[in-house]
Parts: structure tokens; C-alpha cells; sequence
């Protein structure tokens, strides 16, 4: 595309205002990157800020091509801006808490619907929050979270304000499961009240404090039970406590929940590491598992599924 100054002026009410630009070259041309992000600057009249800018722009020269683009979104889009309070390690990132989600739901028959949706070790509350942002087949733009299209003087302001009424309403108005966390830390659960008060509608979240083996929770809502784990690891986990022990002993109490509400538990856990996933299978004892691999910090993860037998 070919930015023109009336193009700048669609895009940047204030040159002044810095932006965020990435660079790439692909194929034979022999300026660098960092070369290509200069003169683009330059051209342009704009300066480039690695973090805290609004408008990004990706800059791509493919031979003899010079392709411009503009993110519409701004900030990635898996900052979906639906937490108040945040939690000072954040271990899944929300777009990959939507994928372990899906996944876990595509194993669900047509006529199983989920009633209740179980998040042990909740932190400030990702698994439930994209739970429900999956159940009600909303995005990003039912929350306040500002857009970079909203801040171009070629979008109609009208025209945003309608979208985002009818994405909170959208929001507000589905059915969907009720979300049960658990958590221990005492800040957490602070933090995680806040969260939920924002965005959960009342009567559609509980917040069960204490240790999840001390627990014996009675789901009194209809349908399947959907189960979402993201145990402690790392750093979360603590100096003094075996990773492989906490995951067979999580396994094993998973089957005593499956046990004692037959034909109703399904879920998802994630494995940092092989140990941790044969441990947890081991405590689990069930056929009815899949294993799927991803990769999230440069490790390589291990998400476990199950199904009641």
C-alpha cells in the first residue's frame, strides 16, 4: 500500500505522538531492518518507542516491494483488558487459556452441556474469565480495553460506541456455566473477587478459599462439570515442594471427583514436563485421556484431557 499524507492523517491525529515500528526484509536487498524502521520514521515525520505506543505499524520490504501496515488492534489481543488487579506472576497468557478451552470442549458429544465450570489454583482468575468468554462467544471488544482504530480520525466515533454496546450486552446477556475458583493465597482471592465483580454477573461465581485436597465441592448446578488446571510450577510452586509429587496427587484427586459425580467430570490440566505429565496420568488412572504439546516461554508444555469413563 502507499501512504500518502492524506494516509498519515487517516491513521495519526498527532505526528508528534510516537509510535511503535517493526521491520522485515525478505529476499535479496542488502539494507538492514533497523535501516528500513529509520527511513520509514524519517518519511514519515514519526518516532519509534519500543514500548507504550498506540499505533503500531509493521514495515515489510519484499524485493522490490515496500508493503505498510497498521495494527487496528494496537496492544496484542490477548490482552483482553478484563482484570482491574493482576497478579504478580502470570503464567498462561489469556490467548492460550482460550485454545486449552476449546480443545477440552471439541471432546464434548452434542448432547453434553456444561453446567458448572471448576478453576483450582485460580490466581486472578484467566481460566474462568475465557471460560466464559468462550461460552458466550464474545472478544476483546466487550471490555474497556481501548482499540488503536479508535484513536484514527477516519473511524467513525458513532459507529465503535454501537459495536461495543452490543458486544457488552452480548456479554451480559447469554447463559452461560457458572464458574467455581479456588485459591489459597488469601492476596489472590482478593484480587480474584475484584476481577470477577467487574465482569461475572452475580450468582454466576463463587470463590471457594483453602487447599483444593481439602476440599470435597458439591456441584448442585446441572450438566457436565468442566475441570481447568494450571497447577503451580517454577517459581509459583516453592522451594521445598517435589513438582512430580503435587502432580500425581492432583491426578489422584481428579478420580476421586470423577468417582463420586459419575458421568459428569471432563477438564484439562497442564504438565511443565514429562515427569509432572506421567505422574499426573498416574494419579488419574484413566483410558479416556489425549495429550497435546505446545510451547509457552520457549518450554515445551503438555496439556492432558480427560473424560469420565
Amino acid at each position: 500500500m502507499r501512504f500518502s499524507n492524506e494516509s498519515w492523517g487517516d491513521v495519526l491525529a498527532n505526528k508528534s505522538e510516537p509510535v511503535h515500528v517493526t521491520s522485515d526484509i525478505f529476499g535479496g536487498f542488502t539494507t538492514g531492518s533497523a535501516k528500513l524502521r529509520e527511513n520509514f520514521c524519517k518519511i514519515g515525520g514519526v518516532t519509534h518507542v519500543s514500548e507504550g505506543a498506540a499505533i503500531r505499524f509493521k514495515v515489510e520490504l519484499r524485493d522490490e516491494m515496500l508493503r505498510i501496515l497498521v495494527s487496528l488492534a494496537g496492544e496484542p489481543l490477548y490482552k483482553r483488558g478484563y482484570k482491574t488487579k493482576l497478579i504478580a506472576t502470570a503464567p498462561l497468557p489469556e490467548h492460550q487459556a482460550a485454545s486449552m478451552v476449546r480443545w477440552i470442549l471439541t471432546g464434548l458429544k452434542p448432547t453434553q452441556k456444561v453446567g458448572t465450570v471448576f478453576v483450582p489454583f485460580a490466581g486472578s482468575g484467566t481460566l474462568g474469565f475465557e471460560s466464559h468468554l468462550v461460552f458466550s462467544d464474545s472478544g476483546p471488544g466487550s471490555f474497556s480495553r481501548p482499540f488503536a482504530c479508535e484513536l484514527f480520525p477516519v473511524t467513525p466515533k458513532p459507529t465503535i460506541e454501537f459495536l461495543r454496546r452490543k458486544l457488552k450486552e452480548k456479554w451480559q446477556a447469554v447463559a452461560t456455566p457458572k464458574v467455581v475458583f479456588n485459591e489459597i493465597n488469601d492476596e489472590a482471592q482478593k484480587i480474584l473477587n475484584e476481577n470477577s465483580q467487574e465482569i461475572l454477573a452475580p450468582g454466576k461465581w463463587e470463590i471457594i478459599p483453602g487447599d483444593i485436597f481439602e476440599l470435597k465441592p458439591n456441584f448442585t448446578e446441572e450438566g457436565i462439570v468442566l475441570v481447568l488446571l494450571n497447577p503451580p510450577y517454577g517459581n509459583r510452586l516453592g522451594k521445598n515442594t517435589a513438582i512430580s509429587n503435587l502432580y500425581e496427587k492432583l491426578g489422584r484427586y481428579i478420580r476421586q471427583l470423577i468417582d463420586a459425580h459419575p458421568g459428569r467430570m471432563v477438564g484439562g490440566c497442564i504438565c511443565p514436563d514429562e515427569s509432572s505429565w506421567k505422574r499426573f496420568l498416574s494419579g488419574l488412572n484413566l483410558s479416556t485421556t489425549q495429550t497435546h504439546h505446545f510451547t509457552h516461554g520457549g518450554e515445551e508444555m503438555r496439556l492432558v484431557r480427560w473424560f469420565s469413563e
